[in-house]
């Protein structure tokens, strides 16, 4: 079954347009910034993987909006890229929760500082691109089940 998968993900890679592989490339470049940046604390790379992420995101709906030909090629990404965020907003939301009641408790034992919600708010922002680069493939796969062929 993940081999399936893979092969259609990388089926769905191939039909895409230019613009809209670009548009991925950007979000995964961007998932993988944000988290080198929170390993390795390092600002600049937090940054430009949010300015990648930003980029690709702003991409693909731009060419979500202004395509005029082949709009089936890119169709299954476009309901990826609509349905994502709402499902990664409902998912973070649960998670903030969790980050909060995490967050509280640890201020309650030793006291709050700033540096200690910034390093959860940094986790929380890449556990959403996380949820957004997975899962635009995972709904666009869902989305036509006839894109192994």
């Amino acid at each position: 079954m993940t081999v399936q998968k893979m092969s259609a993900t990388i089926n769905l890679l191939r039909i895409l347009p230019a613009t809209l592989k670009i548009a991925w490339l950007l979000l995964l470049l961007g998932m993988l910034a944000l988290a080198a940046g929170y390993f390795t604390h390092t600002p600049w790379q937090s940054y430009s993987g949010l300015v990648c992420l930003m980029g690709g995101y702003v991409m693909a709906i731009l060419d979500m909006v202004n395509r005029k030909r082949h709009r089936g090629d890119a169709a299954r990404f476009y309901v990826g890229v609509a349905l994502a965020p709402l499902i990664a907003v409902i998912i973070l939301a649960f998670v903030a929760l969790l980050a909060a009641v995490v967050l509280a408790i640890h201020s309650w034992i030793h006291g709050f500082e700033g540096s200690y919600a910034m390093r959860l708010l940094h986790f929380l922002g890449i556990v959403f691109a996380f949820l957004l680069a997975s899962g635009i493939p995972a709904l666009a796969l869902r989305s036509s089940p006839s894109i192994d062929s």
